[in-house]
């Protein structure tokens, strides 16, 4: 085995640090994450005093950047949800608001007919008594 490089092995895919993983005989499963593979491997390799203690804390620091860009990830999928929420209930009000209004004219329009229709009447029974 070649001497190995920090930046070489923090750009492995995951199937090759499967493969690395699998021939160092290492407990690795496809169904771990990559950065669960990559830490497990790089363990064993600074054990193995081929890297040194210190290349696990930039490891570290690397998965807690990707924790942070995932948390900031979340937080704007959860802030574009809740502005699509508050858009749906603005237009749902704004539908309301027009339904009460379509009814109000309604209303005002039966209330006129049967005005209309009264006031007819009362003609025609004022022309019958004449």
């Amino acid at each position: 085995m070649l001497a190995p490089c920090q930046t070489t092995f923090e750009n492995l895919k995951k199937d090759d640090l499967l493969s690395l993983g699998k021939h160092l005989k290492l407990d690795v499963r496809k169904a771990m994450r990559k950065d669960v593979i990559q830490h497990i491997v790089m363990k064993h390799l600074v054990s193995l005093k081929l890297f040194e203690g210190s290349v696990l804390e930039s490891l570290a620091s690397s998965d807690t950047s990707d924790i942070e860009i995932r948390k900031l990830e979340l937080e704007l999928e959860l802030r574009k949800f809740d502005a699509q929420k508050e858009r749906e209930l603005r237009e749902l009000e704004f539908k309301e608001r027009e339904l009460r209004e379509r009814e109000k004219e309604r209303a005002a329009q039966i209330e006129k007919q049967r005005l209309d229709h009264e006031l007819e009447m009362t003609k025609l029974e004022m022309q019958e008594k004449l």
